[in-house]
């Protein structure tokens, strides 16, 4: 009981601090449109969290319609910037293979500058 107690006080802590902070949320997404209501609403309700929140979220070669979707959301909600890139990359199995590490490599950079840019003006 003493330790239950002990750890939802800090986790008060964690949410009152939260409140005082920004936060940049940052993801890469593709063919995501069947699950991108519920992502939303839980990205929405944790950005609610902090002081501000900003998301970015890159996007590429979807097949479907996520990224008219992303920007229907980006056109909804002022904290959200959509990159939206046609790169022609092959579909990733679901096995492991370097050029599927090679290549969300190249997209967690692309996201990366695009945040450090936006942090830095």
């Amino acid at each position: 009981l003493k330790c239950k107690a002990e750890y939802l006080r800090r986790v008060q802590l964690g949410y009152q601090r939260m409140r005082n902070q920004p936060v940049m949320i940052a993801g890469l997404c593709r063919d995501v449109a069947a699950t991108l209501k519920p992502t939303v609403a839980s990205v929405e309700a944790l950005g609610d969290c902090f002081a501000e929140y900003r998301v970015f979220v890159y996007e590429n070669d979807s097949q479907d319609v996520t990224r008219l979707a992303l920007e229907g959301w980006a056109h909804r909600n002022a904290c959200v910037r959509v990159f939206g890139e046609d790169c022609s990359d092959p579909r990733n199995q679901s096995i492991r293979c370097l050029h599927r590490i090679e290549r969300m490599a190249k997209y967690h950079n692309a996201l990366r500058r695009i945040c450090v840019a936006w942090r830095d003006n």
